[in-house]
């Protein structure tokens, strides 16, 4: 990555790059990272929130968007960019008010992730994007040696206020941690405090990770360790599960994020060839806080899926629903006018219909003969649905 496209990707992005100052319990004051992915949600690094007193969330660089059709012609500013001048949008430096949050990963304290929201955020703000790299469709080395940056807060000797540094590197290692769950890159910048919960976006203008912690040996000081990215599948985990998702992150993922399914298996029709067993039915809940429906999987017969759709509906009745047929065998059941009541009866509904599959022959994968790791299918939001193309 030369300089004139590392120096383009900090000009994109260094306004969707926050500052994180906190208190401990003994009056001490730290600083750390975060970085917005969209709708006035950032991510960070769990130990820079984590048991503190949050004083301050602030952005301190300039940004410009560049306007077009309507926008532009009643835009009363321009940039200048190789002698063009370009109707643009700035978004000013500013410090934020909490909104709601931090929020944690869903299963895992030791996962370094976590999450909040800010109030009234500028509706241009800029938002990076999430990778699709899941640990899972991940090869072994397939990042090693492409070029990042990095952009986060840490503390420069002899400054008066948080200045956002920023350092090219590039991929060093893709590895498993001993005590880690996801994987974690290992890029060739020196680790430095405050660096924590800040960025590492790839040349492919993709966010690679959140940064974490150095990793040491022994008490060695922080410089000496590796600089540690971890990875995106955890940050969307955190960021699903609290219903803070943004729009601009689901797009293209067909809803694989906030979907909780169960699957179902034909104990008659025997394994697969490969010795695992073959999904044949699922019953899910889609419920990201805003959009809630049912759906329902089953590659048996017409009037099967037709009897598990009744026994749903039974419990749905007191909502407007939408029929949505994605495919013969596949149907969700929209609702079109959520209530406080709706995720309970969903679930409700969900329930009639598993038992509607179980008295048909079908039976839940978790309660297969063989329950080992290598034959069940993972869980939700373990890649069983690839994002749309």
């Amino acid at each position: 990555m030369n300089s004139e496209r590392a120096n383009y990707l900090f000009k994109q992005l260094a306004g969707a790059v926050a500052y994180v100052a906190t208190e401990r319990a003994d009056g001490s004051h730290g600083i750390g990272s975060a970085f917005h992915v969209g709708d006035g949600v950032f991510v960070t690094a769990r130990h820079v929130v984590e048991g503190l007193r949050i004083r301050e969330i602030a952005t301190t660089e300039r940004t410009y968007v560049y306007l077009t059709g309507e926008a532009a012609a009643g835009s009363q500013f321009s940039v200048v960019e190789d002698g063009q001048s370009r109707p643009a949008y700035v978004v000013a430096p500013r410090v934020f008010e909490l909104d709601a949050g931090p929020f944690f990963h869903p299963l895992w304290n030791d996962v370094d992730v976590a999450a909040f929201r800010v109030r009234n955020p500028d509706p241009r703000m800029p938002w990076v994007r999430l990778g699709d790299h899941l640990d899972d469709w991940l090869g072994t080395s397939d990042f090693v040696l492409s070029e990042v940056i990095i952009l986060g807060y840490p503390p420069i000797p002899m400054t008066q206020r948080p200045h956002l540094v920023a350092a090219r590197a590039e991929v060093n290692a893709q590895v498993d941690l001993r005590n880690g769950r996801h994987v974690h890159f290992i890029l060739s910048a020196m680790p430095r405090g405050g660096f924590s919960g800040g960025l590492a976006v790839s040349e492919r203008e993709i966010a690679l990770g959140v940064i974490t912690s150095s990793l040491l040996t022994n008490d060695n000081q922080l410089e000496l360790g590796f600089f540690s990215v971890l990875s995106v599948e955890p940050i969307y985990n955190c960021l699903a599960s609290h219903k803070l998702l943004p729009k601009c992150q689901a797009e293209g993922w067909d809803d694989f994020w906030n979907i909780e399914p169960e699957y179902f298996y034909r104990p008659d029709h025997g394994p697969t060839i490969g010795g695992g067993l073959r999904i044949e039915a699922s019953v899910g809940v889609f419920d990201d806080g805003h959009k809630f429906y049912l759906e329902l999987s089953c590659d048996g017969s017409t009037d099967l899926v037709a009897l598990t759709l009744r026994r749903a509906e039974e419990h749905l009745s007191s909502f407007g629903i939408r029929h949505h047929e994605v495919r013969p065998g596949l149907v969700q059941l929209h609702i079109e006018n959520p209530t406080v009541e709706t995720r309970a009866k969903l679930d409700d509904a969900r329930q009639a219909a598993c038992d509607a599959l179980i008295e048909a022959g079908y039976q839940p994968i978790s309660a297969a003969p063989d329950d080992s790791e290598e034959r069940r299918p993972k869980a939700a939001n373990a890649h069983q649905r690839p994002p749309a193309a």
